[in-house]
């Protein structure tokens, strides 16, 4: 089973701008992270965050990304 969550920011905290919002989904989803029963699939802003320059390199450095919109979206696979 693939599960995707959106607005999802680890390992980084929700931007400040968004703190209005309240959002609290990150400190429930790292025990699933971190548990075992999960494989990480896919965490958009770990690659656009820590993978930069190797994005840069690839076809999808030419995707148009709407001003203020953050990559928040996490992909998890259950074991």
């Amino acid at each position: 089973v693939l599960v995707h969550f959106h607005d999802v920011f680890l390992p980084d905290p929700y931007p400040a701008d968004w703190a209005w919002r309240g959002y609290n989904e990150q400190p429930a989803l790292a025990p699933l992270i971190t548990g075992g029963a999960w494989d990480l699939v896919w965490a958009s802003r770990w690659a656009r965050t820590r993978m930069a320059s190797r994005l840069a390199a690839g076809p999808l450095a030419g995707l148009p990304l709407p001003s203020g919109a953050h990559e928040a979206s996490l992909w998890l696979r259950r074991m």
